[in-house]
């Protein structure tokens, strides 16, 4: 049972004109005033992160680009980012290349126009150890302390990226 200020993870995917989208955003039962200020923070740091990294895609650009500005900036926060799951590929296919990770890394894949794949770090106030559920699919962290996930699908082009999971 949800109680007032407790963090909820929407993940949605979608199927539209033979292609997947996938999107994510995270919400404080209550509402944002519901939140107290760490908790607040965890989630202004994970969008912002999730916003930097889209800023810093484009084409010609190694994928291990979202870690390398993802990474500091958790760090700086006091935060730590999930390492058991990534961003990837998206289109016809739910699941493809690239694997994008939230973390540092030395992928040398490189970004090309008309790719399509997620960003979406798991961001976490205490240490980034996490565990199953029985239901093989809802995780919490190891020390039960809060975490915060946004996702965006992007569209590589000419000139940079398309957010095609934007909202307001």
């Amino acid at each position: 049972m949800l109680e007032e200020g407790d963090v909820v993870k929407l993940d949605v995917s979608v199927w539209v004109g033979g292609r997947h989208g996938d999107t994510c955003r995270t919400f404080v039962a209550g509402g944002p005033g519901a939140a107290d200020a760490a908790t607040r923070r965890l989630i202004d740091a994970t969008k912002g992160a999730l916003d930097r990294a889209v800023q810093a895609c484009g084409p010609g650009l190694r994928i291990s680009t979202v870690g390398d500005v993802i990474h500091p900036m958790l760090d700086a926060g006091g935060f730590d980012v999930v390492r058991e799951y990534a961003g990837h590929g998206i289109g016809r296919d739910f699941h493809t290349r690239p694997i994008v990770l939230h973390h540092r890394n030395r992928s040398a894949e490189v970004l090309r126009p008309g790719m399509t794949f997620t960003i979406e770090p798991i961001v976490v106030e205490g240490r980034a150890n996490i565990c199953m559920w029985p239901d093989g699919w809802a995780i919490v962290t190891a020390d039960r302390s809060w975490g915060a996930q946004f996702e965006h699908t992007l569209l590589v082009t000419d000139h940079g990226v398309e957010v095609l999971t934007a909202y307001e």
